[in-house]
Protein backbone atom coordinates (compact mmCIF):
# COMPACT_ATOMS: atom_id res chain seq x y z
CA UNK A 1 0.00 0.00 0.00
CA UNK A 2 1.43 3.46 -0.87
CA UNK A 3 2.55 5.62 2.08
CA UNK A 4 -0.21 8.28 1.69
CA UNK A 5 -2.84 5.56 1.68
CA UNK A 6 -1.33 3.94 4.77
CA UNK A 7 -1.41 7.31 6.58
CA UNK A 8 -5.02 7.88 5.53
CA UNK A 9 -5.99 4.40 6.71
CA UNK A 10 -4.27 4.97 10.07
CA UNK A 11 -5.98 8.33 10.59
CA UNK A 12 -9.28 6.79 9.63
CA UNK A 13 -8.81 3.96 12.13
CA UNK A 14 -7.96 6.43 14.93
CA UNK A 15 -11.00 8.54 14.08
CA UNK A 16 -13.19 5.46 14.13
CA UNK A 17 -11.85 4.46 17.54
CA UNK A 18 -12.42 7.96 18.95
CA UNK A 19 -15.93 8.12 17.54
CA UNK A 20 -16.66 4.64 18.86
CA UNK A 21 -15.43 5.55 22.33
CA UNK A 22 -17.40 8.80 22.21
CA UNK A 23 -20.62 6.96 21.38
CA UNK A 24 -19.94 4.45 24.17
CA UNK A 25 -19.60 7.19 26.79
CA UNK A 26 -22.43 8.73 28.76
CA UNK A 27 -22.11 12.51 28.83
CA UNK A 28 -23.47 14.84 31.49
CA UNK A 29 -23.16 18.58 31.95
CA UNK A 30 -24.20 20.32 35.20
CA UNK A 31 -23.91 24.14 35.06
CA UNK A 32 -24.31 26.29 38.18
CA UNK A 33 -24.69 29.98 38.94
CA UNK A 34 -24.10 31.44 42.43
CA UNK A 35 -24.85 34.97 43.59
CA UNK A 36 -23.48 35.89 47.00
CA UNK A 37 -22.62 38.65 49.43
CA UNK A 38 -20.18 38.87 52.31
CA UNK A 39 -19.07 41.00 55.25
CA UNK A 40 -15.66 40.76 56.92
CA UNK A 41 -14.60 42.63 60.07
CA UNK A 42 -10.86 42.45 59.24
CA UNK A 43 -10.28 41.12 55.75
CA UNK A 44 -6.49 41.68 55.84
CA UNK A 45 -6.18 40.25 59.36
CA UNK A 46 -4.32 43.42 60.27
CA UNK A 47 -3.16 43.19 63.94
CA UNK A 48 -3.34 46.98 64.45
CA UNK A 49 -6.33 48.35 62.53
CA UNK A 50 -9.39 46.32 61.56
CA UNK A 51 -10.08 46.64 57.83
CA UNK A 52 -13.76 46.02 57.25
CA UNK A 53 -14.99 44.98 53.82
CA UNK A 54 -18.30 44.33 52.10
CA UNK A 55 -18.25 42.22 48.96
CA UNK A 56 -20.50 40.65 46.35
CA UNK A 57 -19.72 37.68 44.10
CA UNK A 58 -21.06 36.15 40.92
CA UNK A 59 -19.76 32.65 40.17
CA UNK A 60 -20.42 30.58 37.06
CA UNK A 61 -19.24 26.98 36.89
CA UNK A 62 -20.03 23.67 35.27
CA UNK A 63 -19.11 20.01 35.63
CA UNK A 64 -18.66 18.06 32.41
CA UNK A 65 -18.64 14.32 33.10
CA UNK A 66 -18.10 11.55 30.56
CA UNK A 67 -18.26 8.00 31.88
CA UNK A 68 -18.13 4.57 30.35
CA UNK A 69 -17.30 0.98 31.32
CA UNK A 70 -13.55 1.64 31.55
CA UNK A 71 -13.13 5.43 31.24
CA UNK A 72 -14.22 8.51 33.15
CA UNK A 73 -13.42 12.12 32.30
CA UNK A 74 -14.33 15.07 34.51
CA UNK A 75 -13.74 18.75 33.64
CA UNK A 76 -14.74 21.55 36.04
CA UNK A 77 -14.19 25.16 34.86
CA UNK A 78 -15.23 28.11 37.03
CA UNK A 79 -15.09 31.90 36.79
CA UNK A 80 -15.77 34.31 39.66
CA UNK A 81 -16.38 38.04 39.67
CA UNK A 82 -15.55 39.57 43.07
CA UNK A 83 -16.45 43.18 43.86
CA UNK A 84 -15.82 45.21 47.04
CA UNK A 85 -18.10 48.05 48.09
CA UNK A 86 -15.39 50.17 49.72
CA UNK A 87 -12.18 49.13 47.90
CA UNK A 88 -12.42 49.13 44.11
CA UNK A 89 -8.69 48.37 43.81
CA UNK A 90 -9.38 44.89 45.22
CA UNK A 91 -12.03 44.01 42.60
CA UNK A 92 -11.11 40.87 40.67
CA UNK A 93 -12.17 38.35 38.08
CA UNK A 94 -10.78 34.95 39.09
CA UNK A 95 -10.60 31.75 37.05
CA UNK A 96 -10.28 28.09 38.04
CA UNK A 97 -10.37 24.80 36.19
CA UNK A 98 -9.54 21.19 36.93
CA UNK A 99 -9.73 17.91 35.08
CA UNK A 100 -9.20 14.24 35.86
CA UNK A 101 -9.15 11.23 33.56
CA UNK A 102 -9.45 7.65 34.85
CA UNK A 103 -8.79 4.55 32.77
CA UNK A 104 -9.79 1.27 34.41
CA UNK A 105 -8.67 -2.24 33.56
CA UNK A 106 -9.41 -5.53 35.26
CA UNK A 107 -6.47 -5.30 37.67
CA UNK A 108 -5.15 -1.75 37.28
CA UNK A 109 -6.21 1.90 37.12
CA UNK A 110 -4.44 4.76 35.36
CA UNK A 111 -5.22 8.38 36.29
CA UNK A 112 -4.28 11.78 34.89
CA UNK A 113 -5.24 15.16 36.23
CA UNK A 114 -4.42 18.82 36.35
CA UNK A 115 -5.59 22.23 37.39
CA UNK A 116 -5.32 25.98 36.94
CA UNK A 117 -6.03 28.67 39.53
CA UNK A 118 -5.79 32.45 39.14
CA UNK A 119 -6.84 34.47 42.17
CA UNK A 120 -5.64 37.11 44.62
CA UNK A 121 -3.44 36.50 47.63
CA UNK A 122 -6.20 38.26 49.58
CA UNK A 123 -8.35 35.15 49.14
CA UNK A 124 -5.67 32.43 48.86
CA UNK A 125 -2.95 33.06 51.42
CA UNK A 126 -4.59 32.52 54.81
CA UNK A 127 -3.73 28.81 54.96
CA UNK A 128 -0.55 29.15 52.87
CA UNK A 129 1.37 32.04 54.47
CA UNK A 130 -1.06 34.33 56.31
CA UNK A 131 0.18 37.35 54.32
CA UNK A 132 -3.16 38.72 53.12
CA UNK A 133 -2.55 42.45 52.75
CA UNK A 134 -0.17 42.18 49.77
CA UNK A 135 -3.01 41.65 47.26
CA UNK A 136 -0.84 40.15 44.51
CA UNK A 137 -2.10 37.87 41.80
CA UNK A 138 -1.40 34.19 42.41
CA UNK A 139 -1.39 31.72 39.51
CA UNK A 140 -0.98 27.98 40.02
CA UNK A 141 -0.70 25.31 37.31
CA UNK A 142 -0.53 21.63 38.22
CA UNK A 143 -0.39 18.20 36.57
CA UNK A 144 -0.51 14.74 38.17
CA UNK A 145 -0.52 11.09 37.13
CA UNK A 146 -0.88 7.79 38.95
CA UNK A 147 -0.94 4.07 38.32
CA UNK A 148 -2.63 1.59 40.64
CA UNK A 149 -2.27 -2.17 40.15
CA UNK A 150 -3.49 -5.20 42.13
CA UNK A 151 -0.65 -7.46 43.28
CA UNK A 152 -1.68 -10.85 44.60
CA UNK A 153 -4.95 -11.57 46.40
CA UNK A 154 -4.59 -8.83 49.06
CA UNK A 155 -2.02 -6.33 47.80
CA UNK A 156 -2.06 -3.17 45.73
CA UNK A 157 0.81 -0.98 44.46
CA UNK A 158 0.41 2.71 43.62
CA UNK A 159 2.94 4.90 41.80
CA UNK A 160 2.16 8.62 41.52
CA UNK A 161 3.85 11.84 40.44
CA UNK A 162 2.77 15.47 40.43
CA UNK A 163 4.20 18.86 39.59
CA UNK A 164 2.91 22.34 40.39
CA UNK A 165 4.15 25.77 39.37
CA UNK A 166 3.14 28.80 41.45
CA UNK A 167 3.73 32.36 40.30
CA UNK A 168 3.00 35.68 42.03
CA UNK A 169 2.39 38.94 40.26
CA UNK A 170 4.90 41.74 40.71
CA UNK A 171 4.84 43.20 44.19
CA UNK A 172 7.14 45.91 45.55
CA UNK A 173 9.36 44.41 48.28
CA UNK A 174 7.08 41.37 48.49
CA UNK A 175 8.44 38.31 50.33
CA UNK A 176 6.42 35.98 48.07
CA UNK A 177 8.45 34.25 45.36
CA UNK A 178 7.65 31.95 42.44
CA UNK A 179 8.39 28.27 42.97
CA UNK A 180 7.99 24.79 41.48
CA UNK A 181 6.92 21.80 43.58
CA UNK A 182 7.40 18.18 42.46
CA UNK A 183 6.43 14.97 44.25
CA UNK A 184 7.03 11.30 43.46
CA UNK A 185 5.47 8.61 45.68
CA UNK A 186 5.38 4.82 45.90
CA UNK A 187 2.87 3.00 48.13
CA UNK A 188 2.03 -0.62 48.92
CA UNK A 189 -1.37 -1.46 50.38
CA UNK A 190 -1.98 -4.78 52.16
CA UNK A 191 -5.41 -5.90 53.34
CA UNK A 192 -4.81 -8.09 56.39
CA UNK A 193 -8.52 -8.93 56.73
CA UNK A 194 -11.91 -7.58 55.67
CA UNK A 195 -11.67 -4.71 58.18
CA UNK A 196 -7.98 -3.81 58.44
CA UNK A 197 -5.49 -2.48 55.89
CA UNK A 198 -1.84 -1.45 56.11
CA UNK A 199 -0.33 1.16 53.76
CA UNK A 200 3.45 1.59 53.47
CA UNK A 201 4.67 4.57 51.45
CA UNK A 202 7.84 6.41 50.43
CA UNK A 203 7.79 9.98 49.13
CA UNK A 204 10.37 12.28 47.56
CA UNK A 205 9.64 15.96 46.94
CA UNK A 206 11.51 19.07 45.79
CA UNK A 207 10.77 22.78 45.99
CA UNK A 208 12.79 25.06 43.69
CA UNK A 209 12.80 28.86 43.65
CA UNK A 210 15.22 31.59 42.64
CA UNK A 211 16.58 31.78 46.20
CA UNK A 212 16.60 28.22 47.55
CA UNK A 213 16.24 24.53 46.74
CA UNK A 214 14.64 22.12 49.21
CA UNK A 215 14.43 18.33 49.03
CA UNK A 216 12.52 16.04 51.35
CA UNK A 217 12.38 12.26 51.73
CA UNK A 218 9.63 10.70 53.79
CA UNK A 219 8.46 7.26 54.85
CA UNK A 220 5.19 6.30 56.50
CA UNK A 221 3.19 3.31 57.72
CA UNK A 222 -0.58 3.70 58.19
CA UNK A 223 -3.14 1.34 59.71
CA UNK A 224 -6.76 1.72 58.57
CA UNK A 225 -9.57 -0.03 60.43
CA UNK A 226 -13.33 -0.27 59.91
CA UNK A 227 -14.57 -1.04 63.41
CA UNK A 228 -18.27 -0.99 62.51
CA UNK A 229 -20.23 0.18 59.45
CA UNK A 230 -20.50 3.60 61.14
CA UNK A 231 -17.07 3.89 62.80
CA UNK A 232 -13.77 4.10 60.91
CA UNK A 233 -10.30 5.19 61.94
CA UNK A 234 -6.66 5.32 60.95
CA UNK A 235 -3.30 6.08 62.51
CA UNK A 236 0.06 6.57 60.84
CA UNK A 237 3.68 6.97 61.89
CA UNK A 238 6.53 8.10 59.67
CA UNK A 239 9.66 10.19 59.30
CA UNK A 240 10.92 13.05 57.15
CA UNK A 241 14.33 14.42 56.21
CA UNK A 242 14.34 17.93 54.68
CA UNK A 243 17.43 19.74 53.34
CA UNK A 244 17.42 23.36 52.19
CA UNK A 245 20.26 24.99 50.23
CA UNK A 246 20.35 28.77 49.82
CA UNK A 247 22.78 31.69 49.84
CA UNK A 248 23.50 31.14 53.54
CA UNK A 249 24.46 27.48 53.23
CA UNK A 250 22.60 24.22 53.80
CA UNK A 251 20.19 23.48 56.63
CA UNK A 252 18.71 20.11 57.54
CA UNK A 253 15.72 19.11 59.63
CA UNK A 254 14.53 15.59 60.27
CA UNK A 255 12.00 14.08 62.62
CA UNK A 256 8.92 11.95 63.14
CA UNK A 257 5.50 12.50 61.61
CA UNK A 258 2.19 11.26 63.04
CA UNK A 259 -1.33 11.36 61.68
CA UNK A 260 -4.70 10.08 62.88
CA UNK A 261 -8.34 10.29 61.78
CA UNK A 262 -11.68 9.06 63.12
CA UNK A 263 -15.08 9.12 61.38
CA UNK A 264 -18.36 8.37 63.17
CA UNK A 265 -21.83 8.39 61.64
CA UNK A 266 -25.33 8.34 63.15
CA UNK A 267 -28.78 8.54 61.62
CA UNK A 268 -28.66 12.34 61.31
CA UNK A 269 -25.18 13.21 62.58
CA UNK A 270 -21.68 12.68 61.21
CA UNK A 271 -18.39 13.57 62.89
CA UNK A 272 -14.83 13.60 61.53
CA UNK A 273 -11.74 14.48 63.53
CA UNK A 274 -8.06 14.13 62.81
CA UNK A 275 -4.58 15.56 63.00
CA UNK A 276 -1.33 15.36 61.09
CA UNK A 277 2.17 16.70 60.71
CA UNK A 278 2.96 17.38 57.06
CA UNK A 279 5.59 19.19 55.02
CA UNK A 280 4.27 21.46 52.29
CA UNK A 281 5.54 24.36 50.18
CA UNK A 282 4.62 27.97 50.89
CA UNK A 283 4.94 31.40 49.33
CA UNK A 284 8.61 31.89 50.18
CA UNK A 285 9.54 28.97 47.91
CA UNK A 286 10.56 26.44 50.57
CA UNK A 287 9.03 23.73 52.71
CA UNK A 288 7.29 24.44 56.00
CA UNK A 289 6.28 21.98 58.70
CA UNK A 290 2.64 22.17 59.72
CA UNK A 291 1.08 20.47 62.75
CA UNK A 292 -2.70 20.65 62.50
CA UNK A 293 -5.81 19.22 64.15
CA UNK A 294 -9.34 19.53 62.81
CA UNK A 295 -12.92 18.63 63.59
CA UNK A 296 -15.96 18.62 61.32
CA UNK A 297 -19.57 17.85 62.22
CA UNK A 298 -22.75 17.76 60.15
CA UNK A 299 -26.35 17.62 61.30
CA UNK A 300 -29.19 16.81 58.91
CA UNK A 301 -32.64 18.08 59.87
CA UNK A 302 -34.38 16.49 56.91
CA UNK A 303 -33.87 15.85 53.21
CA UNK A 304 -33.39 19.56 52.44
CA UNK A 305 -31.84 21.25 55.50
CA UNK A 306 -28.41 20.64 57.07
CA UNK A 307 -25.99 22.44 59.39
CA UNK A 308 -22.21 22.09 59.63
CA UNK A 309 -19.44 23.00 62.07
CA UNK A 310 -15.71 23.03 61.31
CA UNK A 311 -12.69 23.81 63.49
CA UNK A 312 -9.03 23.81 62.45
CA UNK A 313 -5.98 24.82 64.45
CA UNK A 314 -2.38 24.64 63.24
CA UNK A 315 1.18 25.65 64.04
CA UNK A 316 3.55 26.37 61.14
CA UNK A 317 7.36 26.51 61.21
CA UNK A 318 10.04 26.64 58.52
CA UNK A 319 12.29 23.64 57.94
CA UNK A 320 15.39 25.87 57.80
CA UNK A 321 16.84 28.36 60.27
CA UNK A 322 17.23 31.31 57.88
CA UNK A 323 14.66 34.11 57.66
CA UNK A 324 11.99 32.14 59.47
CA UNK A 325 9.38 34.87 59.10
CA UNK A 326 6.60 32.45 58.34
CA UNK A 327 6.38 30.77 61.73
CA UNK A 328 2.84 31.28 63.00
CA UNK A 329 -0.18 29.82 64.74
CA UNK A 330 -3.59 30.06 63.14
CA UNK A 331 -7.11 28.80 63.64
CA UNK A 332 -10.32 28.81 61.64
CA UNK A 333 -13.80 28.11 62.99
CA UNK A 334 -16.96 28.15 60.94
CA UNK A 335 -20.64 27.28 61.02
CA UNK A 336 -22.84 26.94 57.97
CA UNK A 337 -26.44 26.22 56.98
CA UNK A 338 -27.52 24.70 53.65
CA UNK A 339 -31.13 24.69 52.54
CA UNK A 340 -32.15 22.93 49.32
CA UNK A 341 -35.20 25.06 48.69
CA UNK A 342 -36.19 23.28 45.49
CA UNK A 343 -34.68 20.67 43.19
CA UNK A 344 -32.25 23.13 41.57
CA UNK A 345 -32.09 25.94 44.13
CA UNK A 346 -29.85 25.97 47.20
CA UNK A 347 -29.34 28.66 49.84
CA UNK A 348 -26.11 28.76 51.89
CA UNK A 349 -25.27 30.98 54.85
CA UNK A 350 -22.11 30.86 56.90
CA UNK A 351 -20.19 32.55 59.70
CA UNK A 352 -16.41 32.15 60.06
CA UNK A 353 -13.86 33.34 62.60
CA UNK A 354 -10.15 33.46 61.66
CA UNK A 355 -7.20 34.06 63.96
CA UNK A 356 -3.45 34.07 63.45
CA UNK A 357 -0.29 35.16 65.17
CA UNK A 358 2.78 35.59 63.00
CA UNK A 359 6.23 35.31 64.52
CA UNK A 360 6.88 39.02 63.87
CA UNK A 361 3.43 40.52 64.58
CA UNK A 362 0.78 40.61 67.32
CA UNK A 363 -2.29 38.40 67.28
CA UNK A 364 -4.94 39.29 64.69
CA UNK A 365 -8.49 38.05 64.17
CA UNK A 366 -11.56 38.69 62.08
CA UNK A 367 -15.13 37.49 61.61
CA UNK A 368 -16.74 37.01 58.22
CA UNK A 369 -20.31 36.28 57.15
CA UNK A 370 -21.46 35.05 53.74
CA UNK A 371 -24.78 34.24 52.12
CA UNK A 372 -25.33 32.87 48.64
CA UNK A 373 -27.96 31.42 46.35
CA UNK A 374 -27.03 28.69 43.83
CA UNK A 375 -28.96 27.47 40.82
CA UNK A 376 -27.88 24.13 39.30
CA UNK A 377 -29.01 23.04 35.87
CA UNK A 378 -29.45 19.51 34.63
Amino acid sequence: MPRPLRKSALLGSCAALVCGASHALEWRNTPAITVGAGEDSNIWLDPLVDRKASSSTLTASTELLASGPSLQLRVQPEVRALRYANSADSDRNDAFTSFDLTLRRERSTLTFGGGYRRESTLTSEFIDTGLLGLEQERVERSVNAGWNVIVGPRGRVTVSASTASVGYGAGLLSPLVDYDYRVVALAYQLATNVRSTWVFSATSSTVNSAFSDTTNTGFQARWLRTFTPTLRGEVGLGSFDARTANLFGTQRESGAALNFAVTREWARWSLQTGGARELRPDGRGALVREDAVSLEAQRRFGPRLSMSLSVRRAAVAATDDVLNLYGRDYSQTGVGVDWHMKERWQLHAGLQQRMQQLSFAPRASGVGAVVGMTYRGR
